[in-house]
């Protein structure tokens, strides 16, 4: 970058070779004047065309031009002329005026008594410069001698904008010189002799040999100052581009020429020192030789010979500020700029009215000092002095666009370097520039583009920025690819331009072959240039790291210090080739580079993080990152993210995003992590919501924002609408986003319970990502769990599994829709096997396995096995407490089963789940329910609001134990919890409690009161309106119960023990054949179900039927003894469950009544297998004994 500012500072100092130049001249002298004659004009004009013819210009003379026609012709003949000459020069000696800062020239004979005469009547300094301005690729000098005493300021009113204190300033055009004989505004005597001094002057210093344009000018002005006391300084305002030009070659030129085409192509440098050597030899003084002496230097960076030679020329001309700047530049590249400044004032000092020297003091401010102020102080200087000066405004422009960011201005800026000079170079390109990337008019951009290139068509840069403005703006590839391409082949020899396009392949057509094409060319062009190794290892290190790894030494070796290569060869260390050590090595080699910037500390943090888990040295390099960098709140942000997601420590996270937020309020990612905290970690949904709409304020467009408010108000604010406005923003603001529908259906699903529109968002995902397995998994939960649409679900997992076949959890999934939904154990068993052939460790899968042998195929070894496996692979809670079931209920092995349940509390002590399962165990099976209370106390410890564990102790104490009071008791204290309302949603707290009141505390009053309850808290569940009926049964007032129990069978038709209850009821009512003819609905609705066949024969035995009495009895007994297995027992009217004995010895009965003796001593031997009751045993072997044995 600085080279090539530096090449800038240079560019004005016209290094380039001369040719034989074709010379006219237009030389004009007024003396005659009708008013006001003047002496010296004529004899002036006669020597400065004299000198000119000596100095090869072909002369056009004109002396005392009466009219303006004249005047105009004069000027015109040397139009036509100018058109084929390569330097055009005018003089014009005579009176001269100004007009509203206007300058006019005299003829001799026009009266002029008015100003409006002097714009009918003279000619404008404009009529001249429109020839001038047309050859701007060539020299143009103007020279007016004119700023002599107004004659006729005396005939013209005072206020008139008139002035007679000489001519005003003109700024020249591009290529030119305007020269005045004094300062603006300033009147110059014609002077005593023969000839002015003015004019004497500059004759003289013309015609000194290699003496360049500028600089005959500088002497001009000594001169005349000298002579005059200081009270006429000469002036020019130059514009010349180009060649350095010089009226009068010495001898040497085209050992000049050849020196300067040397320093303009900038090869065998040392030959223009051998030129130099003989010519200085000969002439020691030689202002030519000097200058090209010192470019020389400079171009072979010997800057303290250069400053030397400089020094050497200011002895022979101390005025010129060119030597100055020179100084100047050789300063900068010695990096001493305080000299330069030094020597940059100096030039402004000597030539306070020259902009350049504004010009080249604003670019060392800007690019140099960093004082941006005073480089635009400068540039506005310059612009004051010579405002058509396009450089100045171009270098204004770009101050304002890169430094002080100021686009609108710095447009302006730009715009009227394109009015004063539309081929400026590069001036359409900065001004697409700042269409583009400030003020974002992409198409002005391409139309600026577009005009660039239609001037400089070979020029690459403007196809490259084009290419660039389609690719990243304009998302026309082909187009951007075009372009690219042009610029390859306007200049193939350009490594930058495969540089450039190989980025395009690589980073808009994915297209990595090409671009590493394009990269080796760039390479083979130019196999010094690091950039391009460093592209071809970035693009290499995914899928070739090695080969990166490669290129990226290359680039150590050709640069060590290059940027980032340190970090880069880190990086593929870490991540591709996974040498931490290595990785820590270049970490550490950047940090020793560059120990002030903070990214390689940061990098060897994340290292020591995430791979080598030295979490102290992590904290060490953050901390230094903020340390070098206490400025950057990206700091203190990386630094936060380790004490959230490592230390676990929020509160010190949220300390430095809090800092991060002082440092740049605007930053959303500090406000977002900072509510992410307070939602995830500290849950303060408040204080979440407050950074997330900060972060919504400063940017609506935050990626997951609006899902992560929403979720906000889902799951802690529980302000369900709030969320649906938020998910339903996230996908306005991403309508391809198919995880913001998926979020928004399951709201509908979960929360809102509206299915049709929970359906309506998974289609729309689905359709988004058809290719997406996890849609379809979803999709699929949502048919199974919400719609009950089994079939449907099986489908989707199918599709699933189709795109994923080798996804663990969609075969589970499916497996487990076979076997609890479907029936299907036998696939279910398949899809299991497949999650254990995918993953053999898959959590819980050996255990689904072992429940499909134990309850299915009825295998009890293979079911062991599988729980055996699932133990040794996950020897937790659920897995011990699985075979500990089997063993209990199938292979009936009560020791096994009691190990497996005190490993599975010895595994987790603490989970109350361990203490209920082993207290099911002694309860049910080992029949020790003081041992089964002290695990479900021991439970109810560690969970003391558990519920169902304060329901079943409450059962033991009044079932096994006795003991109501503590029962009621413990019921009692769910009142008290934050959480009853979720226990009332799920049981019959009240109910349960009012059922101990009346049964075990025959306390009708309390009872009555918590039935009540139940009703009230529930009345739209048929279960309080059944209790209150058996209460009022119970409590023999049939009216209510028979108004209670019509409610429960309004709200629960179907409910088999509901129905059942109601025909005992009746039964009890001595409705018997109500009973019959309900029985038998209730029969036809649970065919398994033994209990309406037993009340039907009761019903039959009171209506003395005692054939149907035996048949219904016999269905009875036959459903109990098929079907006792699935949970089915027999009641009494008394609601006492029955031994099935019992029931056997009733249709035993009948077969006496019979007289069915075999029969009968058949039931006898059968209610014998079941009775469980030694009195009733008994009293079975008596009969048997008395009526049977014969």
């Amino acid at each position: 970058m600085r080279i090539l500012l530096l090449f800038l500072l240079l560019l004005p100092l016209y290094l380039f070779s001369q040719k034989t130049e074709k010379r006219i001249a237009l030389v004009i002298g007024n003396a005659e004047y009708t008013k006001g004659a003047l002496k010296n004009p004529v004899n002036d004009a006669k020597l400065i065309a004299k000198t000119l013819d000596s100095l090869g210009f072909e002369i056009l003379e004109y002396y005392n031009l009466k009219s303006q026609r004249e005047f105009k012709n004069a000027i015109r003949k040397f139009g036509v002329k100018r058109d084929s000459a390569d330097v055009g020069f005018v003089y014009y000696a005579g009176h001269g005026v100004q007009i509203k800062n206007e300058n006019y020239l005299l003829p001799t004979q026009e009266s002029f008594d008015s100003e409006i005469d002097i714009e009918d009547y003279s000619v404008s300094v404009q009529a001249i410069l429109r020839y001038l301005e047309a050859k701007t690729n060539q020299v143009n000098i103007l020279v007016l001698d004119a700023c002599r005493d107004n004659p006729f300021e005396s005939n013209w009113k005072s206020n008139r904008s008139v002035k007679g204190g000489g001519l005003a300033k003109i700024p020249p055009p591009t290529g030119s010189l305007i020269a005045f004989s004094t300062d603006a505004g300033q009147t110059a005597a014609d002077g005593d002799n023969k000839n002015s001094i003015y004019s004497r002057s500059l004759s003289k210093n013309m015609l000194l040999e290699d003496i360049s344009l500028d600089q005959v000018f500088r002497n001009v002005r000594a001169d005349v100052l000298e002579l005059t006391d200081g009270n006429q300084r000469p002036v020019e305002a130059t514009q010349l581009t180009g060649q350095t030009f010089y009226l009068n070659p010495g001898n040497y030129d085209e050992e000049f020429k050849a020196i300067e085409l040397i320093l303009e192509q900038k090869t065998e440098l040392t030959d223009a020192l051998n030129i130099l050597a003989p010519i200085i030899d000969d002439k020691p003084g030689n202002l030519r030789a000097l200058e090209l002496l010192g470019q020389s230097y400079i171009a072979l960076e010997n800057f303290s010979k250069a400053l030397e030679t400089y020094e050497t020329l200011l002895e022979l001309y101390p005025n010129n500020s060119n030597y100055f700047i020179k100084k100047g530049i050789c300063y900068i590249f010695n990096n001493e700029l305080d000299k330069a400044l030094v020597d940059f004032n100096k030039a402004v000092a000597v030539d306070p009215e020259n902009s350049y020297n504004y010009e080249k003091r604003g670019l060392l401010y800007r690019e140099f000092l960093n004082d941006y102020d005073k480089a635009l102080e400068d540039f506005n200087k310059g612009i004051e002095l010579n405002p058509t000066d396009p450089n100045l405004h171009f270098e204004k422009g770009y101050l304002l666009t890169m430094y002080l960011e100021k686009p609108d201005l710095a447009l302006k800026s730009y715009l009227e370097v394109e009015r004063l000079d539309p081929e400026h170079q590069n001036i359409n390109n900065n001004i697409a520039n700042s269409y583009r990337f400030y003020i974002k008019d992409y198409q002005k951009a391409l139309e600026y583009y577009t005009k660039e290139i239609e001037l400089h068509p070979s020029d690459a840069l403007a196809y490259r920025n084009r290419a660039d403005l389609y690719a990243s703006k304009l998302e026309d590839l082909d187009k951007a690819l075009e372009e690219y391409n042009k610029a390859v082949e306007v200049d193939p020899e350009d490594s930058y331009n495969y540089e450039l396009r190989g980025e395009f392949y690589r980073d808009y057509l994915n297209d990595y072959d090409k671009a590493l094409e394009d990269f080796n060319k760039g390479i083979e062009l130019n196999p010094t240039e690091p950039d391009l190794y460093f592209k071809k290892g970035y693009l290499l290190q995914d899928e070739t790291p090695d080969l990166a790894l490669k290129s990226y030494l290359e680039v150590e070796r050709l640069d060590p210090e290059y940027r980032a290569i340190n970090n880069n060869i880190a990086l593929l260390y870490e991540t591709y080739i996974k040498d931490y050590q290595k990785a820590i090595e270049y970490y550490t080699k950047e940090i020793e580079l560059h120990p002030s910037d903070a990214i390689p500390y940061r990098n060897r943090a994340d290292l020591y993080a995430d791979q080598l888990v030295d979490l102290d040295k992590a904290l060490e390099d953050y901390n230094k990152a903020v340390e070098v960098e206490p400025e950057d709140s990206y700091n203190y942000e990386v630094r936060g993210d380790f004490y959230r997601n490592y230390l676990k420590d929020y509160d010190k996270a949220l300390e430095d995003y809090n800092k991060g937020i002082e440092l740049n309020p605007t930053n959303t990612y500090s406000h977002f992590l900072k509510a992410y905290i307070y939602q995830n970690h500290l849950e303060i949904p408040d204080l979440a919501l407050t950074s997330y709409l900060e972060v919504e304020r400063l940017n609506p467009k935050q990626s997951l924002l609006y899902n992560n408010i929403a979720q906000l108000y889902r799951f802690s604010i529980k302000d369900y609408q709030k969320a649906l406005e938020y998910y339903t923003k996230e996908i306005e603001l991403h309508p391809s986003d198919v995880n913001a529908y998926r979020n928004r259906a399951d709201l509908y699903a979960n929360q809102l319970e509206d299915l049709d529109k929970a359906l309506v968002d998974y289609n729309k995902a689905v359709n988004l990502d058809p290719e997406n397995f996890y849609n379809y998994e979803i999709r699929g939960n949502f048919y199974r769990i919400y719609l009950k649409d089994y079939d449907k679900a099986l489908e989707d997992y199918s599709k699933g599994i189709e795109l994923n076949p080798t996804y663990p959890y969609l075969h589970l999934q499916k497996g487990n829709l076979f076997k609890v939904y479907l029936d299907k154990p036998a696939l279910a068993l398949k899809s299991y096997q497949e999650v254990e052939r995918l993953d053999p460790e898959y959590q819980d899968i050996n255990n689904n396995i072992a429940v499909i042998y134990a309850t299915y195929i009825k295998d009890y070894q293979k079911a062991l096995e599988y729980y055996t496996k699932e133990i040794e692979l996950h020897p937790d809670v659920n897995a011990y407490s699985n075979r500990a079931y089997l063993y209990a209920t199938q292979l009936e092995d009560l020791d096994k089963a009691l190990v497996d349940y005190n490993k599975a509390v010895a595994v987790d002590p603490e989970n109350s789940y361990t203490y209920e399962k082993r207290a099911n165990f002694y309860s049910n099976y080992l029949k020790d329910y003081d041992k089964a209370l002290e695990d479900y106390s021991k439970g109810l410890e560690l969970d003391p609001i558990n519920s169902s564990l304060l329901f079943v102790i409450a059962n033991i104490y009044t079932k096994y134990f006795n003991k109501p009071k503590l029962a009621l008791e413990t019921l009692m204290k769910m009142l008290e919890f934050e959480t009853l309302e979720t226990i009332l949603d799920s049981t019959y707290l009240y109910a349960d409690i009012a059922d101990i009141y009346l049964i075990n505390l025959n306390d009708p009053e309390n009872s009555l009161l918590f039935y009540k309850k139940e009703v009230e808290r529930s009345p739209q569940s048929y279960y309080g309106y059944f209790k209150l009926a058996e209460y009022y049964v119970y409590y023999n007032d049939y009216e209510k119960a028979e108004t209670n129990y019509n409610k429960a069978l309004e709200l629960a038709p179907e409910n088999n023990n509901l129905n059942l209850s109601y025909i005992n009821f009746k039964y009890i009512n001595a409705s018997y054949r109500e009973v019959i003819q309900l029985s038998k609905i209730a029969i036809e609705k649970a065919p398994k179900d033994p209990q309406g066949d037993y009340i039907t024969a009761l019903s039959y035995l009171k209506m003395d039927n005692s054939m149907k009495a035996l048949i219904s009895l016999t269905k009875s007994i036959d459903k109990i003894i098929d079907y006792s297995s699935e949970g089915y027992y027999i009641s009494g009217v008394d609601g006492r469950a029955l031994d099935l004995s019992e029931v056997i010895m009733k249709r035993a009965q009948l077969y006496e009544n019979y007289k069915e003796f075999a029969l009968m001593c058949d039931d006898y031997n059968l209610a014998l297998t079941y009775v469980k009751d030694e009195d009733l045993k008994t009293a079975i072997l008596n009969k048997i004994s008395k009526n049977c044995e014969k």
